[in-house]
């Protein structure tokens, strides 16, 4: 059994983490913004108990060359920023195809299953995230009964990834840094060139937001503050 002044002390350092989490989030979102964050986040664990929540060092995804040298760690996407960028492309998703990049635990793919996409895809090159992603959909699609849409989790280098013909809204929550952004949105451009179509990209807390513009997308819709945190919706 520990000491009580142990107890006391990690009781005291958990809670001043808190509080310093609490300060960051509101120096880089503002008030007006931190509390909506805070009450979706709090709704939507509640309704669909995702487990998605934690965050996930780099050193932890067990990933090697591109992903490793350019990749991001896994922080989970704000359910705001999620529904609201949904929200704004939702006349355009009916029977489309939806492509999470560095989907992580699956977070984004939980809220696509509320919106008519016909068939939803994660992209992971961690196997372990991977497979996280996988068994959370799996019991998640059991505990709602849910049939549809489609899903599925690739564990796959995002810039070698054959870019489905029929997809057509992509999301990026700032997975990877400009030396692996760009090939993949090569990739995505290849695709509508080969079977063109209309095509949509969000990118949440952009790490580089003119990166979507340089090949050819226009920007349709911003939330983005000076500190780089909101979304950005594109289309080409």
């Amino acid at each position: 059994m520990r000491p009580r002044t142990e107890i006391i002390e990690m009781g005291l350092h958990s809670r001043w983490k808190f509080f310093m989490r609490v300060g960051q989030t509101l120096s880089l979102y503002g008030i007006l913004r931190t509390l909506p964050l805070a009450l979706a986040e709090i709704y939507f664990e509640i309704i669909l108990q995702s487990k998605t929540g934690r965050i996930v060092r780099l050193d932890e995804l067990n990933v090697d060359g591109s992903v490793s040298d350019h990749g991001h760690m896994y922080v989970p996407c704000p359910y705001y920023f999620i529904y609201q960028a949904f929200k704004k492309i939702s006349v355009y998703i009916q029977g489309a195809t939806f492509i999470d990049y560095g989907c992580g635990l699956g977070r984004v793919l939980f809220i696509a299953t509320r919106y008519p996409f016909r068939r939803i895809i994660g992209i992971e090159a961690s196997p372990n995230l991977s497979q996280e992603a996988v068994d959370n959909l799996t019991e998640f699609y059991a505990r709602k009964s849910l049939k549809t849409p489609e899903w599925e989790i690739v564990q796959h280098d995002a810039t070698t990834y054959a870019v489905p013909e029929d997809a057509t809204v992509f999301f990026f929550n700032d997975p990877f840094d400009e030396t692996v952004m760009n090939p993949v949105i090569s990739r995505i451009c290849n695709s509508q060139d080969k079977a063109p179509r209309d095509i949509f990209a969000v990118y949440v807390n952009p790490g580089h937001p003119d990166i979507f513009i340089d090949h050819g997308f226009i920007k349709m819709e911003t939330t983005v503050n000076k500190h780089n945190k909101g979304f950005i919706i594109y289309r080409r």
